[in-house]
């Protein structure tokens, strides 16, 4: 009976002892650089990361890409624009952080990406998909992409204030080219 009631307790302690692992041990994060180039004629690219616990921490530009600048609109979403690229022109390296999976065959991390052209305001989107790093330096590309509404979004139209403001001013431009009557 002994034993038993010995069992049970080292049986306790050693899940006592995994649970206070579990919630005060931090879980490792790992920190990775991947370089990657455009394939497209665009002035524009987009990554989102899939998982709201992987962070963008930063980026830097090469080749004719060099011009460009990047911005976070979200800790999951960075826009980098600038001039425009011929295809595979520029690189960029993209710095984030992430934590592994546990299992070995799964993504560490993934993003959903597209480069797009700003023609007239409006965006076209060149190409897009997602790419997933399994360990940490293969990389694999799928087709899907779920972020078109937000890319199209992003287009800002003129607004009718202009319309009447640009109106307004030809209009006192003409009223004063006129030459004045005499009476």
């Amino acid at each position: 009976m002994n034993t038993l009631r010995n069992s049970a307790r080292r049986v306790g302690a050693v899940l006592a002892a995994a649970l206070l692992c579990v919630t005060a041990c931090p879980a490792f994060a790992a920190t990775t650089t991947a370089r990657f180039s455009n394939d497209y004629t665009s002035d524009a690219i987009y990554l989102w990361s899939a998982d709201p616990a992987t962070l963008l921490d930063s980026v830097s530009f090469g080749g004719a890409a060099s011009a460009w600048t990047a911005s976070t609109l979200t800790p999951t979403h960075l826009a980098m624009t600038g001039p425009l690229l011929a295809p595979a022109a520029g690189r960029f390296d993209v710095t984030f952080s992430y934590t592994p999976p546990a299992s070995s065959g799964a993504a560490s991390v993934s993003f959903e990406w597209a480069e797009v052209l700003w023609a007239g305001g409006v965006p076209t989107i060149q190409g897009a998909g997602t790419l997933a790093l399994y360990g940490r330096s293969t990389w694999r590309a799928s087709g899907s992409f779920s972020h078109t509404a937000d890319i199209a979004a992003l287009a800002t139209p003129l607004p009718p204030s202009v319309v009447l403001f640009a109106g307004a001013i030809a209009g006192m431009i003409v009223v004063r080219r006129r030459p004045a009557k005499a009476y």
